[in-house]
């Protein structure tokens, strides 16, 4: 653009408006005329990935590098949150499907005490489990069923959640290192 410096006609590059940081990539206003200064340039930055080398956006492997750390870090909490759901969104027992969340874990291991000791008292695993009151035990299902609990229900559930949460764990760590193999970590699909 001709400017008068001096009651003289001078031509000055004219870049104002939209350029890019090549500390960050982010795009801001310039309003001058005249060489852009260090520091900005009229390229936008292709990618995250892209730093400023030698004068112009190149694949910066240290980005590419800590990107991919990130992202695996976030897949990684993705997949332990679908691990924890599924620890805790029930499982089956001969065809019946029982709470397992961390209170019900919990009383399932008290009432595989009592089917424990009404054994040793010469219970038959077939029957059903009281209380201290002499009251026979009930569990409400995930369907909103009830069943009464004998022996050998309290020690299949026990049985049940130990199996469940092995191969919930065992799948959680194989889509891990798959994830980890993945050329994208960010969008492997666990």
């Amino acid at each position: 653009m001709a400017v008068l410096e001096d009651g003289e006609p001078v031509l000055r590059p004219d870049h104002r408006g939209t350029v890019y940081s090549t500390a960050t990539g982010e795009a801001q206003h310039f309003g001058a005329l005249g060489e852009l200064p260090e520091g900005l340039t009229l390229d936008p930055r292709p990618s995250a990935v892209h730093a400023w080398l030698e004068g112009g956006w190149q694949v910066s492997p240290e980005l590419v590098a800590a990107r991919r750390s990130e992202a695996q870090v976030r897949v990684r909490e993705a997949i332990k949150a679908e691990r924890d759901h599924r620890k805790e969104a029930g499982f089956n027992v001969g065809g019946q499907w029982v709470h397992s969340d961390l209170f019900s874990r919990s009383q399932w291991l008290g009432l595989k005490d009592n089917a424990r000791d009404a054994f040793a008292a010469g219970g038959a695993m077939a029957d059903g489990l009281c209380d201290s009151e002499g009251q026979a035990i009930v569990w409400k299902l995930l369907d909103g069923s009830f069943v009464p609990v004998t022996a050998q229900l309290a020690f299949d559930v026990v049985a049940a959640v130990t199996r469940s949460d092995m191969a919930i764990f065992t799948v959680a760590e194989q889509h891990n290192a798959a994830m980890r193999a993945a050329e994208d970590p960010a969008a492997y699909d666990f």
